[in-house]
């Protein structure tokens, strides 16, 4: 028998169908959760979720049927009553129950294991659900596509474009497909072309109202890939080693799509881009913020650092009436408080970029407790020497009008104030 895999939940939890398929659950039971989704009412009770052991799953055989083995052609069809070319004889009950699968009817697969994702990650390459091997697939949809209704579908569909070309657009004939699932679990019906032949007024739409929505009409391509006659790549999944690698991945099919038309371009969808696109909004947003309170600190900064030099000068008026007497110049007082400011910036960006490398070592520690992500909160060295600089200048910027103040100062004025 062919190997096959459960992919499970990180819960543990697995799906409700796939359960039912496989025994699991009875299909009265789910067919009435079913139903009752369907009617927008609660399916079913939490509580009544199943325990299903790992040893109970592995080891386990199923068959898989070709079509051929579970849709027989209707010898009547066209007559009074056998309105579909095809009826569906898959049921496994009653005297039809030990049926022989040989190798032209079906294939039987073994539940060789069950997979979970590991809890330090959140996706993973399988999805959740029946896995089956390359191979396995292959042959199944290699023998589906030779199986008698999917020819007939692939006929009946290539008549009709034939006859619709030469049909105004309110007049082609269409192939309506129709899924019941209150009958049978994945059981197709096919239309027959000259259904309007016996009934004229027949409309899907109000076979569908009728029967209270259980028929769902669906197109010829999806009807041949759900009687598992489908091959056509629909999705590539890439998962590249690096940021790097999915960079030339996005750019090589950005490259592809400049060079070529709308048909033959690739639509991709980047999931790690778009997330961390998503998570770099919240960042920009929450760093607008950031600095909007930062600029706002650094002009109160600004403006107290001025007040307190401009008060220093109103303090030192004598002692400046005393230099420029010695023979000081104004650009000599100038230099004297700009100096002083300079010193204050420059002790006060030294004096914070050490605190910053001392926290840093504490935080790290704690950040990598809750996070495990080692060196979260860094300090390179030139951004160090840059937050120096702009110490200084906006220390030095705050200073020149009080410097400018001192220096314009009456040396006599000066000297009689006391």
């Amino acid at each position: 028998a062919d190997e096959a895999v459960i992919v499970i939940g990180k819960d543990n939890t697995a799906i409700d169908l796939l359960m039912a398929q496989l025994g699991f659950i009875e299909e009265t039971k789910f067919m009435t959760y079913f139903d009752k989704n369907d009617s927008g009412e609660n399916g079913g009770d939490p509580e009544e979720s199943k325990l299903i052991s790992y040893e109970d799953l592995l080891g386990k055989t199923y068959t898989m049927y070709y079509n051929d083995a579970v849709y027989e052609k209707d010898e009547q069809y066209g007559t009074s009553g056998h309105a579909y070319p095809y009826r569906y004889v898959g049921e496994r009950t009653g005297e039809n129950a030990d049926l022989e699968v040989t190798g032209g009817s079906g294939v039987k697969i073994k539940l060789t294991g069950v997979l979970r994702l590991k809890q330090d990650l959140d996706y993973g390459c399988l999805q959740k659900g029946l896995n089956l091997t390359e191979d396995l697939v292959e042959k199944f949809i290699g023998a589906n596509r030779q199986s008698a209704i999917v020819k007939w579908i692939n006929e009946e569909s290539n008549v009709k474009d034939k006859i619709n070309a030469f049909l105004p657009a309110d007049q082609k004939i269409k192939t309506d497909i129709y899924l019941s699932p209150a009958e049978h679990l994945n059981k197709y019906y096919v239309a027959p072309s000259n259904l309007a032949n016996y009934f004229p007024g027949f409309d899907p739409s109000a076979l569908a109202a009728l029967t209270g929505g259980a028929y769902l009409n669906v197109s010829v391509d999806n009807a041949i890939k759900a009687l598992s006659a489908n091959d056509k790549v629909t999705t590539i999944s890439f998962y590249p080693l690096d940021f790097d690698a999915k960079a030339k991945v996005i750019s090589y099919l950005d490259a592809w799509n400049n060079a070529h038309e709308q048909g033959q371009k690739v639509t991709y969808t980047d999931t790690v881009g778009t997330m961390m696109s998503m998570v770099q909004t919240m960042l920009d947003a929450v760093t607008y913020v950031l600095v909007a309170f930062t600029a706002i600190s650094l002009v109160v900064s600004s403006v107290m650092i001025g007040i307190i030099t401009y008060v220093s000068v109103v303090e030192r008026t004598k002692e400046i009436g005393v230099l420029r007497s010695l023979g000081a110049r104004k650009k000599d007082i100038r230099h004297l408080f700009n100096a002083e400011t300079f010193l204050i910036g420059l002790f006060a960006g030294v004096f914070g970029v050490a605190v910053t490398y001392l926290l840093s070592v504490p935080i790290n520690l704690l950040l990598k407790h809750f996070t495990g992500i080692a060196s979260l909160a860094a300090l390179p060295f030139w951004q160090g020497l840059v937050m120096i600089a702009v110490s200084v200048t906006l220390t030095l910027i705050s200073g020149l009008i009080p410097a400018s103040s001192a220096a314009k100062k009456d040396p006599v004025i000066a000297l009689r104030t006391e």
